[in-house]
């Protein structure tokens, strides 16, 4: 069977008062990346990393022998940021730390060389889809358009990629943006070098963002809005690339 590790970065205990974040509640954090994590659990995901860059646990031994019950492989890896770096620098680049140092120590993923990479406290409602896409396609990465009617804005809570083509053309563009020079604008201005513009299935992405937007539930961050394109979630822009390797269909679980 193929699979493929979610990459999952979670920051539950973040720098005080940092004003890209609406979500300050650790609990909240804590609770909300929890219910993202199940949910690809309970979608039958059989590989899970999770990466903290707080040095905060998130699931006790208990809660990982009962992942190991249902056949999960589960990593979880933490590190301490540097949050004199992040409020300088801002989210992209803490992100692109933390996804670094989770491809750096993760087994699952230097074995596989391929990842699913997704925002903590997020989800793919329609991964199977996703999956198949890759499979069908045999897709080595994909990146999806963030907005339909903005182009060059790339999706950066979820996409698929090389260990490669990440270390060598993504980090890079994670690691030079700050809070006038955000990575989402980065990264769609250096694709056209190395991947083609196509026009794919849309991820269908939900759960919790931490950062700035409509407060809830007393201001602990916001619901992200499950939004329908109609036909153009069946022909959505993105940018991919191809690989030689045949996967199956279907075979995710």
């Amino acid at each position: 069977m193929l699979n493929y590790p979610i990459l999952i970065t979670s920051a539950i205990t973040p720098p005080q008062d940092f004003s890209a974040l609406a979500m300050q509640d650790v609990n909240m954090r804590m609770a909300t990346t929890k219910a993202s994590i199940f949910f690809w659990a309970g979608i039958g995901v059989k590989e899970i990393v999770v990466v903290d860059s707080t040095l905060t646990k998130i699931f006790n031994s208990d809660d990982q022998n009962m992942f190991k019950s249902l056949g999960i492989s589960y990593e979880e890896i933490s590190f301490k940021q540097d949050n004199d770096k992040v409020r300088e620098l801002g989210l992209g680049f803490a992100e692109g730390n933390l996804i670094k140092f989770g491809i750096d120590n993760s087994r699952l993923i230097s074995t596989r060389g391929r990842f699913f990479k997704c925002t903590g406290k997020v989800f793919c409602r329609n991964f199977q889809n996703i999956f198949d896409l890759i499979a069908l396609k045999k897709l080595s990465n994909i990146f999806w358009q963030r907005f339909p009617e903005i182009s060059d804005v790339v999706e950066t809570r979820f996409f698929f990629s090389s260990v490669d083509t990440f270390n060598k053309n993504i980090l890079p563009c994670y690691l030079k943006s700050n809070f006038n020079n955000i990575v989402e604008l980065e990264l769609g201005k250096s694709f056209g070098s190395y991947l083609k513009k196509s026009k794919q299935i849309r991820p269908l992405l939900t759960g919790f963002s931490g950062g700035p937007g409509n407060k809830f539930f007393g201001g602990f961050g916001y619901q992200y809005e499950e939004k329908s394109y109609g036909d153009l979630d069946l022909s959505y822009p993105c940018w991919l690339n191809s690989t030689s390797s045949d996967p199956k269909v279907g075979l995710y679980l």
